[in-house]
C-alpha cells in the first residue's frame, strides 16, 4: 500500500497530481484491482524475458560447439607437434648410431637419452665396449697373463698344479 501513496507522477501543468487526488481504496475490490495494475506494470517490463533467455541458451550452445572444435583443433596441434617432435629425435638418434657405427639393437636397448650430448656419451661408451669385447687378431691367444705363453712352454709345466703354476709366475 506504501507504494500506491509513493505513486509521484508529474501530471501535465495545471492538472492537479495523483497526490493530489489520491482516494484509499474503500473496498477490497478496489484494492485488488490496484494491485493487479502494479503487477501488470511490471509484468511488462520482464515481457521480453522468455525471449532473451532462449537467445542465451542458443549462444551458450554455440559457443559450446566453437569451444569443442577449437579443442579439436588444439589436439590435432598438439599431435601433429608431438609426432614432429618424435621424428627429429628419431633422425637425431640414427645420426648418433650411425656415426659409432651401431646396430640397430643396440642403439633401441642402450640409446636412450632423450638430447645429443647424451645419446653422444652413450653411443662412445657402447662403441668402446664394444671394440674391447671383440678380439684384435684371428688366431687364439695363447697368453694366460705377465707374458706366459701357453704354445711356448713344455707340457710337463702346463700339466703342473695350481700352486707350481703362481711359482712360474711370480717367479719364486
Amino acid at each position: 500500500m506504501s507504494e500506491i501513496l509513493d505513486n509521484t507522477d508529474t501530471a501535465p501543468a495545471g492538472e492537479p497530481t495523483t497526490e493530489d487526488t489520491f482516494k484509499a481504496p474503500t473496498t477490497q475490490g478496489d484494492l485488488d484491482r490496484i494491485i493487479q495494475a502494479r503487477l501488470a506494470k511490471e509484468r511488462a517490463k520482464y515481457s521480453d524475458y522468455d525471449s532473451l533467455k532462449t537467445a542465451a541458451q542458443k549462444l551458450a550452445e554455440i559457443e559450446e560447439s566453437n569451444k569443442t572444435e577449437l579443442e579439436k583443433a588444439i589436439a590435432r596441434a598438439e599431435a601433429a607437434e608431438q609426432k614432429l617432435t618424435d621424428s627429429e629425435f628419431n633422425a637425431m638418434k640414427a645420426r648418433v648410431a650411425a656415426k659409432f657405427q651401431l646396430e640397430d639393437e643396440d642403439v633401441e636397448l642402450f640409446l636412450t637419452g632423450r638430447d645429443e650430448e647424451s645419446l653422444t656419451k652413450q653411443a662412445e661408451r657402447l662403441a668402446s665396449k664394444k671394440s674391447v669385447e671383440a678380439p684384435t687378431d684371428t688366431h687364439e691367444s695363447t697368453r694366460i697373463g705377465f707374458g706366459i705363453d701357453l704354445k711356448n712352454r713344455d707340457s710337463e709345466k702346463v700339466n703342473s698344479s695350481n700352486d707350481e703354476l703362481a711359482r712360474t709366475i711370480f717367479g719364486v
